[in-house]
């Protein structure tokens, strides 16, 4: 598996999480009943490497500067609206 360094130690392994997230008609403006009946969780592919894990939550980083120690993209999943978790091989 694939690692890379950060500032006070390693990133963990690249990982593909698809998870459930929110989501609202786009436009910004009225939209009708029946169309905000209609909206359902969206399914989302992140991948990236696992900079954080608690009990409830997963920060992963899709990309990193190489011995700058820093990141972006970051964003962190909640455990629950989870559906799949892989580690990949690099």
């Amino acid at each position: 598996m694939r690692t890379a360094k950060k500032t006070d130690g390693k990133l963990g392994a690249l990982t593909l999480i698809e998870w459930l997230d929110h989501c609202s008609l786009d436009g910004g403006h009225w939209q009708t009943v029946e169309s905000a009946e209609t909206l359902t969780p969206v399914i989302v592919q992140s991948i990236g490497w696992l900079l954080k894990e608690t009990k409830e939550t997963i920060v992963l980083v899709p990309h990193l500067s190489q011995g700058q120690g820093q990141v972006f993209g970051e964003v962190c999943i909640l455990k629950r609206v989870i559906i799949k978790r892989k580690s990949l091989r690099h």
